[in-house]
């Protein structure tokens, strides 16, 4: 799950490429929900989330069941499109590309494609695929040379304002990104940054979201536009949780039995070792 700062109201600004976007302070994630993803989506709508983030990354993800949930909760009536927010990511070095490479000789040719598969798969109706959009496409880090980081943005930013409404990068340095905006060819601001908020991370990434709030000031007159979006904060965070007045005060007011208390700390304990074998896995591929 990840968290934003804000949420707009406007659909769109008086700049046609950088729209306003109505995105919720909280985005429901879908990473690791496997063949529950599309019952698990439904569900979330249905409790009140209006904000999705999924990813065209089939080894953590699956992009088609989280559209599929998606296009369930219109049919029934409990959203319409135009309530959402929807996000998804392009992944550079991604198990597709890499397993035939002659389909996708260009960084530009896997844009095109993960960004062509991500609008059929989140698409609002089965029969209206030509009308789908994306409210935020979101690089889902950069590459490890920056041209070719500035090649695959300058290639979403084709999409904009259209089929894709805003842009946004995850799992970025603060020099990454004053590295790629600085270039003259990007034409499309980062809406969102989206990275691990933890304390043992860049000081709970500190000068990272100083800079997205100068933007907000200066860029942006004010305006919240450029949003940053935290992930992995609770089981990032387990040790420095317990020791936070509000967490212990919300854990009192709560009734439980001895038997509940135990039953608790186990399920910690192993959300821990989970935690840690997937933040290790994600260092190695992100």
């Amino acid at each position: 799950m990840a968290g934003a700062s804000a949420s707009t109201d406007s659909p769109a600004g008086s700049d046609p490429l950088h729209p306003k976007v109505n995105m919720p302070r909280m985005v429901y994630g879908t990473a690791w929900k496997k063949d529950r993803t599309a019952d698990l989506v439904y569900q979330a709508i249905k409790e009140g989330f209006r904000g999705i983030d999924t990813a065209a990354m089939k080894r953590h993800y699956s992009e088609e069941l989280t559209g599929e949930g998606i296009r369930r909760a219109i049919k029934d009536g409990i959203v319409t499109r135009e309530e959402l927010y929807i996000q998804t990511k392009y992944t550079p070095h991604d198990d597709a590309f890499l397993a035939e490479p002659a389909l996708y000789p260009t960084i530009t040719s896997q844009v095109l494609a993960s960004v062509t598969s991500s609008l059929r798969n989140l698409a609002h109706t089965e029969s209206e695929e030509d009308t789908s959009y994306i409210d935020c496409l979101i690089m889902h880090s950069p590459f490890p040379d920056p041209v070719s980081t500035l090649e695959a943005w300058t290639a979403l930013q084709s999409f904009v304002p259209h089929r894709i409404r805003s842009l946004g990068i995850s799992n970025i340095t603060l020099p990454e990104l004053q590295y790629l905006v600085a270039d003259p060819r990007v034409t499309v601001y980062p809406t969102v940054i989206q990275n691990r908020f933890r304390r043992a991370e860049r000081r709970w990434d500190y000068e990272l979201r100083r800079w997205c709030a100068n933007q907000n000031s200066t860029r942006w007159k004010g305006e919240k536009r450029t949003r940053y979006q935290g992930f992995w904060t609770l089981t990032g965070n387990r040790a420095d949780w317990p020791t936070q007045k509000f967490v212990r005060e919300l854990a009192m007011a709560v009734p439980k039995t001895a038997q509940e208390v135990e039953a608790l700390e186990a399920e910690a304990v192993a959300a821990a070792a989970a935690a840690d074998e997937t933040g290790e896995q994600k260092e190695g591929e992100q």
